[in-house]
């Protein structure tokens, strides 16, 4: 028996535009049992995510630190210039605009470059957690008989003749999910991380090239 998962929003395209179903498959597709979960309140009641959690603010903290370190630096060196460019020379201004320029285009790649290694690295720390998920998955589908399985929060209507399996997978997992979620609910999802806020040039300055 082939397991498939498929998000429901691609079932759903593929189905309203008639890509890839024949006859002879539209028929088998309604002989199979279908299943759904609801992944992110599986994954943020495993015990291993509080850890992933902890680890990853505990990465986000020393990033920050250094972050507000360099920013100070080019905040004090911003109002330094700002206090004495009445009294510099024409190039010697432009020249201090220019470094202070620099200066900034420097601290926006350092924190895209941030960014990016934190992205990559919640990666990497929630893999362990995806693919004892997926295992948790695939043997409650094999138990129920389930051919194919709806994951993620697109679903916003399900049948009777579509089971919803995240309270059986959240048992093979050992977790408990406080309330189970039906189609149309709002999991519990991560909040978004602020943005780190940019500090204009002095003299009106956009931080590009003149």
């Amino acid at each position: 028996m082939i397991k498939r998962t498929l998000s429901t929003l691609t079932v759903g395209l593929l189905l309203a535009l008639g890509i890839g179903l024949a006859p002879t498959t539209t028929a088998q597709a309604q002989d199979l049992d279908a299943g759904y979960i609801f992944e992110q309140a599986l994954i943020v009641n495993m015990p291993q995510y509080e850890q992933v959690q902890q680890q990853l603010q505990k990465q986000m903290k020393s990033r920050r630190q250094q972050m507000q370190k360099q920013m100070q630096e080019f905040q004090k060196k911003a109002q330094r210039f700002q206090k004495q460019q009445s009294l510099l020379s024409e190039k010697k201004r432009k020249q201090r605009q220019q470094e202070l320029r620099k200066m900034q285009k420097k601290l926006q790649r350092s924190r895209q470059q941030q960014q990016q290694a934190m992205m990559k690295k919640r990666q990497t720390l929630m893999q362990p957690l995806y693919e004892k998920l997926n295992t948790a998955l695939q043997n409650v589908s094999d138990e129920q008989g389930i051919d194919m399985v709806f994951r993620g929060q697109a679903l916003a209507h399900a049948s009777d003749d579509v089971v919803n399996i995240t309270p059986a997978v959240a048992s093979e997992l050992g977790i408990k999910v406080p309330e189970a979620p039906e189609p149309g609910a709002t999991p519990e999802t991560e909040p978004p991380a602020s943005p780190t806020p940019t500090t204009p040039l002095p003299g009106g300055g956009s931080g590009g090239d003149e």
